[in-house]
């Protein structure tokens, strides 16, 4: 739960993909908070991913019974819950899940996708998911996204007995 909570709080995000080998990047932010009383992280995403509006809502957290984490996701792209379970780095410098995508392709059929998502925690303020598919029995990079905490904006000061009670300055 701990590593959980690194990631607690307001991101700013780079997103970097490369569909057809193409490389597209975007920008978006990501609302990160504990929940149920520090035991889950619930993440509302909002953005923009080859070139279409993108929201996406998730919950992870880490199963003591189990020792493992787990993770569920949803966004607009799909109407599918995507899952993954992993374990940490034994420094605790990354998190790195595995799980399977399905989707229904235009034929009708569904397809399935190995894939697994890497969480490293840079620093304090960054950290970058990376995400995997499993393609011809080769795994490739898909997505990169970094996410640097957004900084609280600061107060503005006023000096003492600049200003009267209206707001406007000396001479107003």
């Amino acid at each position: 739960h701990q590593m959980l909570a690194k990631m607690e709080g307001d991101w700013d995000v780079v997103s970097r993909a490369w569909p057809m080998g193409k490389l597209e990047e975007s920008k978006g932010s990501c609302s990160n908070r504990m929940v149920l009383g520090g035991r889950f992280l619930q993440t509302d995403w909002k953005g923009e991913m080859f070139g279409k509006p993108h929201h996406g809502v998730g919950m992870m957290g880490y199963d003591n019974g189990k020792g493992h984490f787990h993770s569920q996701w949803y966004d607009t792209f799909g109407t599918g819950c995507y899952q993954l379970i992993g374990q940490a780095s034994d420094d605790g410098s990354s998190i790195s899940s595995d799980g399977t995508w399905e989707m229904k392709m235009p034929d009708g059929n569904t397809m399935s996708m190995k894939t697994r998502m890497q969480y490293t925690f840079k620093d304090a303020d960054t950290f970058v998911m990376e995400h995997f598919s499993v393609m011809e029995g080769k795994e490739v990079r898909e997505m990169e996204l970094t996410y640097t905490r957004r900084k609280p904006a600061a107060a503005k000061r006023v000096a003492p007995g600049c200003c009267p009670p209206s707001g406007k300055g000396p001479g107003y």
